[in-house]
Order: C-alpha cells, then structure tokens, then sequence
C-alpha cells in the first residue's frame, strides 16, 4: 500500500451559465485531463472519467467541496441533497454500476461492478490551512511554482475561458497536491 502513487485532482471553472453558475471545464486525475475545448463538463463525462482511473492509485483532493458541487451539478436537486446527506466528508466515490432486469419478474436491480470503486480523499481537513501554506509549510514546490499558483489563484473567480495557462496551473495543483501527501508517508 504504501507504494500506490498519490494522485492529485482538481477541476477550474470558468464563465457562468444562464443562471450565473460557473462552468466547470477542466477535470484533472494527475496527468489525466478531462477537457472539451472549452465546453461545460456533464455529470456523466466526469463520473465516466474518474471510473476508468487506475483503482490501485491513491486519489486526492484538496479543499475538494466545490468540485463535487460541480461533478454532481446535472442530478436534480432532491438526488444532490440525498447524496450530500448520505456522502462522507472525506471523500467521493464513485464505482461503476450494472442495472440487470430479471426476466420472470421484471425486478430491476443494482450491482457493482467488482473493481470500479475509486474514491478521491478530501485532505484539506488534516491541514487546516490554504494549499499555499500546507506547500510551504512541507517545502513543496519551488518558489517560482508557488508563485504561479498564487498568482492563478488570485484570478480564479475572472477565469472567462480556460485556455492552456489554465491547464497549466491545474496539472501543476496536482502534482504537488500528489507530491504534499507523499511527504506524509
């Protein structure tokens, strides 16, 4: 177990929808990246995303709330506050389900699919503390990559199109949200 990689997600959004929601268009799994030029991200396209990781890697978040808001934005709202009163805290997990109908009586039912669980761990609540500071506090990453982050950070909210230095900055969150928990082994 303790040789599994650590694997850092994260999403950006960016734009908002007719009803001002942000538009999330960019999900990353580590060096996995789930992008469509620019087009919003379904439920279903991020789900399907996070099945088809390496279930023997260790996948974590990092202040990670938002970005199940975002992967679980199209359920209508009665299916969200179920899942939301039903989900741990600390992590999502997600696995791969078959519907099989039996024949003779029409019963339908649900089976996991042996395998497909993955779960990305929520790390925020061990440090207690912005990204920034648990990096710098772990003496993770350079100085010019922390200030890149920063300075990404810092217009998140103005992001209107995630173009390549948008890329950029999640591929690199990831990396060193991977690297950060590695130092904790």
């Amino acid at each position: 177990r303790l040789n599994r990689p650590l694997i850092g997600c994260d999403g950006e959004g960016a734009g908002v929808d007719e009803l001002g929601r942000q538009n999330y268009q960019l999900f990353r799994m580590g060096e996995r990246e789930l992008f469509r030029d620019g087009e919003r991200l379904t439920t279903h396209e991020i789900l399907d995303f996070i099945c088809d990781a390496d279930n023997k890697n260790i996948y974590v978040g990092f202040a990670f709330g938002y970005d199940v808001t975002m992967i679980l934005r199209d359920l209508p709202e009665i299916q969200q506050r179920k899942l939301f009163d039903y989900l741990p805290r600390n992590y999502l997990a997600v696995r791969r389900v078959k519907i099989v109908r039996n024949p003779v009586t029409g019963e339908v039912k649900r089976e996991f699919i042996k395998g497909s669980l993955i779960k990305i761990y929520e790390t925020f609540g061990f440090f207690q503390s912005s990204f920034i500071k648990a990096l710098q506090m772990f003496d993770v990453g350079s100085s010019e990559q922390i200030e890149s982050l920063i300075y990404n950070k810092n217009r998140r909210s103005d992001f209107l199109t995630i173009d390549q230095e948008e890329r950029d900055y999640c591929a690199l969150e990831c990396e060193l949200l991977g690297e950060l928990m590695g130092r904790l082994r």
